[in-house]
């Protein structure tokens, strides 16, 4: 790479960390403040028994937003913040319900909503997200403003949740593998696939066998069936989706800091986006695993006695997984 190459490259890094730093993904409230907040009778949310707690999370992929409606794929984006809410309500032990507004509608913006209506109701269908009837949310308008897709709010709710535990130094850190970039570092993918490679949004790359474009924002897999069947068959500490800031910094935020993880990034093979980016900007595993969620697509804490039944019965079900790392502190 050059130095005009390496900055640019820097500028993107470090737009990407500050978008990070500053997004607030995730929130939980109950059900009083959920309801206070958004101005919204509690008799207005269906389906709500005494002690139920609504789960609040804040679903945003504004980088991969611009490139969606470049492509005309609004389905792809629309989809990707759908599960990633539903990835994250479940792993609190939640069930997601829908998309709360967030953002009104502009000028304009209903014709779009028509429009894209169908897109909406094809990535509801196949996030196989539970919905319930509430007048206070619509997944097929809350997430559009004058037809450009924006952040999303996603609601859940939880009952009887699942009793989390501290992790302890030795504990065993198992990765579900995915395709997926989930939109993590989609400024740097931009840098390098688009700009250095000159590369548009709807052109073919041989390497991956994919539109660049649609192989940056490729929506994560729906995990909220498989973390449900692992909290209910077996002693997990924690579930963690790699769907903000990078495999280290999402697990990091859980365990309390970064020095407290070590994660072995050899002990598994990169999807071939990353493979690709690795190749032509030289990236080492180090920076792939901080700012990128390198292939994996969800992180399980567990002690280290049952790492091996958990990744056997993984194994049985077709999915690829791996242990990934340890707690070392």
């Amino acid at each position: 790479m050059t130095k005009d190459d390496l900055k640019g490259f820097d500028k993107a890094v470090k737009r990407q960390e500050a978008l990070a730093q500053n997004s607030k993904d995730l929130m939980t409230k109950t059900k009083k403040s959920f309801s206070a907040d958004l101005g919204v009778e509690e008799n207005e949310i269906s389906n709500l028994k005494d002690g139920d707690e609504l789960i609040l999370v804040r679903a945003s992929q504004q980088r991969g937003l611009e490139m969606a409606r470049e492509m005309e794929r609004y389905d792809l984006a629309a989809l990707a913040l759908i599960v990633k809410a539903a990835n994250d309500i479940a792993a609190q032990g939640g069930y997601f319900v829908s998309f709360a507004d967030q953002i009104i509608c502009g000028e304009g913006a209903a014709d779009e909503v028509a429009k894209f209506r169908h897109y909406l109701a094809a990535a509801a269908g196949k996030a196989h997200a539970v919905y319930m009837a509430s007048s206070s949310v619509d997944v097929t308008t809350s997430i559009f403003t004058d037809g450009v897709l924006a952040a999303g709010v996603g609601l859940g709710i939880k009952r009887n949740g699942y009793a989390k535990k501290e992790p302890t130094e030795g504990d065993s850190i198992i990765g579900i593998c995915t395709s997926s970039t989930a939109g993590i570092g989609i400024d740097i993918y931009s840098k390098v696939i688009l700009e250095d490679m000159r590369n548009g949004v709807n052109d073919y790359i041989e390497e991956l066998d994919e539109i660049a474009g649609e192989a940056m924002i490729t929506p994560p897999p729906n995990y909220a069936n498989l973390i449900q069947k692992l909290y209910d068959s077996f002693d997990v500490k924690d579930i963690i989706p790699i769907s903000k800031l990078g495999l280290v910094p999402d697990i990091a935020a859980v365990t309390g800091g970064e020095d407290k993880i070590k994660i072995q990034p050899s002990d598994w093979e990169y999807p071939k986006i990353i493979k690709l980016m690795q190749k032509e900007a030289n990236l080492t595993d180090d920076f792939i695993i901080k700012h990128f969620n390198a292939g994996i697509g969800l992180a399980i804490i567990v002690d280290e006695k049952v790492e091996l039944p958990i990744l056997l019965e993984l194994n049985e079900m077709g999915v690829e997984a791996y242990s990934i790392g340890k707690i070392i502190k």
